[in-house]
């Protein structure tokens, strides 16, 4: 096994917390230090796991408060947004390699410059949207090619940590980065709207973003909801994959030709079969699950529709293995890590600091890809932000329309 590498967290409250006990547990890592400007916050998880405590960075790597101790090569920092830019430069410019939590940065030429200083520096810059590896998401994730259809709830209890951003870095950003892992196009539009309920800026957000090759992607996002709720569903052409990313599971209907390939131009759909309308007045829960509107007897009639038009139906459970999402992502990090490392050292003498990061996320070296992420890169990150502003500026035109006078 390749040595651990030796990693410190910056920033020690909830995600930070988080990030320092996974290490801890990691073998691939060695975890050398805390720093946090609340020292007692610091203090009590360096206790708890027997590392060192530092109240700025500059300390930890100039500190000589034990001896054959190893510097940190790798970082986790998980202090506020507004100080992310200022912190990440530090770490690069000293030849460390980074993973940020997101949102990236609080804004988008913030995020330009750390991806300039990664690539300068020739450093791993990855980003913590750990949704991509949540195990409905990983689980079926190979079969989500090209979806034409997007459509996500992400709803969730008012928690005041979280008033440094906003609704949409805080929450719809995870919804945002998925649907651009997925969609092989640009973005042509974005209609969005938002509203106040507890703070100043928008609490609940929605929006619809149409992108250049067709597909839509339509975006929820509330923080001020009684339960969470993390569904996000994908339709592409005979195909549907429904993910619930807070409980695991997930389920798909897959829609194909059938094996003769014959195909017999089918009657008109039975009435009965047909979806019944909504009386006037329903109250809707857009993101529950809807009660079944088929009995056992119309779904084997709808089969039987369906296999005359010479196609099959295929409904199945998403085939999900339970894992710790954020554990994967720091290991996923980790093994970036090592493979920019290794591939600086056998670049020769006089060539270190000449691995770094391509485009797509994978460490590189001369015309070898040596790891090809899973996670977000720098670049994934920025491309998230910049769709993020977007919905930001429909969110602000929106709210100054609600305002008194407007």
């Amino acid at each position: 096994m390749a040595r651990p590498i030796p990693v410190a967290v910056i920033g020690c409250g909830h995600l930070g917390t988080y990030h320092a006990r996974l290490y801890a547990d990691l073998p691939e890592a060695e975890l050398v230090g805390l720093v946090d400007v609340d020292a007692a916050a610091a203090a009590r998880l360096g206790s708890e796991l027997g590392v060192p405590v530092f109240s700025s960075f500059g300390e930890l790597l100039t500190s000589r408060e034990w001896a054959g101790a190893p510097l940190p090569e790798a970082v986790s920092v998980a202090t506020p947004t507004v100080t992310h830019e200022e912190v990440v430069l530090f770490c690069l410019e000293r030849g460390l390699h980074v993973l940020v939590e997101k949102p990236i940065a609080d804004s988008v030429p913030a995020a330009a410059r750390m991806n300039a200083a990664a690539k300068e520096a020739g450093r791993v810059l990855a980003v913590g949207h750990v949704e991509r590896f949540s195990p409905a998401f990983q689980a079926a994730r190979d079969e989500l090619i090209a979806p034409r259809y997007v459509e996500a709830h992400r709803l969730a209890p008012f928690v005041p940590r979280s008033l440094d951003v906003d609704v949409v870095l805080d929450l719809m950003i995870h919804d945002l980065d998925l649907t651009l892992a997925l969609v092989p196009s640009e973005v042509e539009a974005v209609d969005a709207a938002g509203v106040p309920v507890l703070t100043d800026g928008a609490d609940i957000a929605t929006a619809r973003i149409r992108f250049q090759d067709g597909t839509i992607a339509n975006l929820t996002a509330s923080r001020v909801s009684r339960d969470k709720v993390r569904k996000i569903r994908f339709f592409g052409r005979g195909r549907y994959h429904s993910l619930d990313l807070l409980r695991g599971d997930g389920e798909r209907v897959l829609l194909s030709r059938s094996s003769s390939g014959a195909f017999t131009p089918p009657p008109d759909l039975p009435a009965a079969l047909a979806p019944a309308p909504l009386p006037p007045g329903t109250d809707v829960d857009a993101a529950a699950a809807l009660p079944p509107s088929l009995s056992e007897a119309q779904g084997i009639e709808l089969l039987a529709y369906l296999q005359h038009a010479g196609l099959s139906l295929q409904y199945g459970k998403v085939d999900v293995t339970s894992r710790n999402a954020l554990r994967d992502e720091l290991a996923d990090f980790l093994a970036a890590v090592a493979a920019s490392e290794s591939a600086a050292e056998g670049a020769g003498p006089g060539t270190a600091g000449v691995a770094s990061r391509g485009g797509d996320g994978s460490t590189v070296d001369g015309d070898h890809a040596r790891h090809r992420l899973r996670g977000a890169s720098g670049e994934d990150g920025m491309r998230a932000l910049v769709l993020a502003e977007e919905v930001r500026k429909g969110v602000h035109d929106s709210l100054e329309r609600l305002r008194p006078g407007s």
